[in-house]
């Protein structure tokens, strides 16, 4: 999907750096348990409190009581009669303030101007003036309410920013516009994490078109850890028999994941938080198992949880109870960083923080953040649609007409990552002053995407559609572009060779990935676009009768999982939401083309050039030569193992 135009020459006001040459790599990864939100982060804006030559008065302004000419449209009285004048009239509140239209925006010096103004111009100041007087301190008074309300909300600001680009939206409105609604969803994560932004993404690559091969938390980090597709992986799902975590993991694939190559070969290691849904499981060692490629390991038994949870704490385990289990993390990685050791030595950290994963719990200090932020209404939002595969037809067709949930489960994930946020920037702070920040490579990414309300599927993941399986990735290090977005097309099965190859190690020759580290360095060749390439998508549908609510219709049901009755008994799951799917991009293509494996044999085909939301499936209309030529490749991805995976 294209950035939007409004996107492109905002990256364009970013200042351009120099980098630091690469002397020796360091890693540090920022995992979040699932995505914050589908699309990519924006970058954050500089500050400048300037006064923009684009909101300056060409036409001569007269002070309406002596005709005196004014200086401009926000002196608030005449420099001659010292009389009040009249507010700007254009609706733009950046000019009530005086500021530049910039979404990042100091909220202290904003009070503290809304209150200086406030005490300018109340109508009380004004009791003893002429009634014209008393009518324009009252306006003005009333818009400097209005615009400072709208300005000290990231969401509002957001969309006041767009409104004045002539994208008129309100926020409960369901959007059209492929553009403005990655403007939303982007600025909406731009709320809760403002220091991955600028640490990160400001200071290295943001990737447009960052998938993961299977959007489902466990098969989703076998993969990282491995640089395997889950067809080499056998991880299926979340569970034992699915291979998560099992004893036929540890044999055969845990030995041969990307942290052991580095600690083999001298890096010092370090993993806290969310490991694989069943770690810790009494059938698998428990958490006395500590994984190979590991000094330091502090693993989350089970699957995420906020508080009451236990650590395997270099095998042994450790329970918590009221504290915050990212803080906890935070606390252990200053930890790992502060050994003298660090300075001189090469290592490897990974934080797998649970945020944004169910059950959105924030901490404390967080939970009144965000008040008026609700589930974005894209146009596939509550969308019923005859075309797509029989789990997503199953009903109810509709969403209700009270979706507060929804609105607060967005709420609560926003939350979650402020303290993520925190973490980032302390750790990226402990780095700098250790002087190693400059040799250490950065990058922040989540195990899957998520969807809310999106063809009347309340929330999870499992699908196919972008929601899902689209997720933020960036990347900061030696020698990455500085303030850079690019459109190179990347997997899951990319990241175990990228960090091999930022190690200087020889990436294995059974990962089904490549590393991408050449397209992102600088003088690299960052994305050919007349060059096609295909990412392999794959889903195993699970059904689960004890996680189908027996208030809801098919209870009865073993072939489906995740139907609840807080979510109107709308089934998150099913054995035949099995499918395997291909994604196909270049400079004019942007395909989707996707096989299931039920009963219909359904196939879903979506253009997202002209169907970004991917509200109609096309298959009907393509030719059945297309149709073999989409089920070839398909075939030949879905039995590939290393170098014939290679499909670039």
């Amino acid at each position: 999907m294209q950035k939007s135009k409004l996107l492109r020459n905002l990256y364009k006001l970013l200042p351009k750096r120099c980098n630091v040459p690469q002397s020796r790599n360091y890693f540090i990864s920022g995992y979040t348990g699932t995505s914050f939100i589908w699309q990519n982060v924006i970058l954050k804006y500089p500050q400048n409190y300037l006064y923009s030559n684009r909101f300056m008065q060409t036409s001569t302004l007269k002070c309406w009581n002596c005709g005196s000419n004014r200086g401009a449209i926000t002196d608030l009285t005449c420099d001659k009669c010292n009389v009040i004048q009249h507010p700007p009239s254009d609706g733009n509140y950046f000019k009530v303030f005086n500021i530049q239209e910039d979404f990042d925006i100091d909220q202290k010096w904003l009070t503290t101007r809304y209150r200086e103004l406030q005490a300018i111009l109340h109508p009380d100041k004004f009791s003893n003036k002429s009634d014209k007087e008393k009518s324009i301190s009252a306006d003005y008074s009333a818009l400097v309410n209005r615009a400072y309300n709208t300005l000290q909300l990231p969401l509002k600001r957001a969309i006041h920013m767009l409104n004045l680009r002539g994208q008129n939206i309100d926020e409960d409105q369901k959007v059209t516009d492929p553009s403005f609604l990655m403007e939303i969803m982007e600025l909406n994560e731009e709320i809760s994490m403002p220091k991955v932004k600028s640490l990160i993404a400001k200071e290295g690559v943001t990737f447009n078109n960052a998938f993961v091969n299977s959007p489902i938390c466990c098969p989703s980090r076998s993969t990282i850890l491995t640089g395997k597709y889950m067809h080499n992986t056998y991880v299926y799902n979340n569970s034992l028999s699915g291979n998560c975590s099992s004893v036929n993991w540890q044999k055969n694939l845990e030995p041969y994941t990307f942290t052991t190559y580095l600690k083999n070969n001298g890096f010092y290691t370090f993993y806290a938080g969310k490991y694989l849904n069943e770690y810790g499981h009494k059938d698998c060692g428990g958490t006395q198992h500590v994984p190979f490629g590991y000094d330091w390991w502090l693993g989350l038994k089970g699957n995420s949880k906020y508080y009451n949870y236990t650590l395997s704490i270099n095998g042994t385990a450790k329970e918590f109870t009221d504290e915050y289990l990212t803080d906890v993390m935070k606390t252990y990685a200053l930890n790992f960083l502060n050994q003298k050791q660090m300075e001189t030595s090469p290592f490897f950290m990974m934080l797998a923080t649970p945020a944004a994963h169910a059950p959105f719990t924030p901490a404390p200090r967080h939970e009144k953040l965000f008040p008026d932020t609700k589930a974005v209404r894209t146009p596939s939002f509550n969308y019923s649609s005859s075309d797509k595969h029989w789990l997503v037809r199953l009903p109810p067709k509709f969403l209700p007409s009270d979706v507060t949930i929804l609105n607060d489960m967005q709420k609560h994930r926003l939350q979650t990552l402020v303290a993520v946020d925190e973490i980032v920037e302390e750790v990226i702070l402990k780095l700098k002053s250790m002087n190693v920040l400059n040799h250490t490579y950065i990058i922040f990414s989540s195990d899957n995407g998520f969807h809310i309300g999106q063809f009347v599927q309340p929330w999870d993941k499992r699908q196919p559609y972008e929601t899902d399986i689209k997720v933020p990735l960036f990347i900061r290090g030696p020698n990455i572009k500085v303030n850079h977005v690019t459109e190179l097309v990347v997997s899951f099965i990319d990241i175990a060779p990228t960090i091999l190859s930022m190690a200087h190690l020889e990436v294995p020759s059974n990962m089904d990935g490549h590393s991408f580290l050449d397209h992102i360095q600088e003088n690299g060749a960052d994305y050919e676009n007349n060059k096609e390439q295909i990412v392999l998508i794959e889903y195993f549908g699970e059904g689960n009768q004890n996680t189908v609510d027996k208030d809801c219709p098919w209870f009865y049901d073993e072939n489906l999982s995740e139907c609840a009755k807080e979510n109107w008994c709308k089934c998150q799951d099913a054995r035949n939401n099995t499918y395997t799917c291909i994604r196909r991009l270049s400079e004019t293509v942007n395909f989707k083309f996707c096989e299931f494996r039920d009963d219909e044999n359904f196939i879903e085909v979506y253009d997202l050039n002209n169907d970004p939301y991917e509200l109609s499936n096309i298959y009907q209309s393509i030719s059945s030569k297309e149709i073999e030529n989409y089920k070839e490749v398909v075939n030949k991805l879905k039995k590939c193992s290393g170098e014939s995976c290679y499909y670039l």
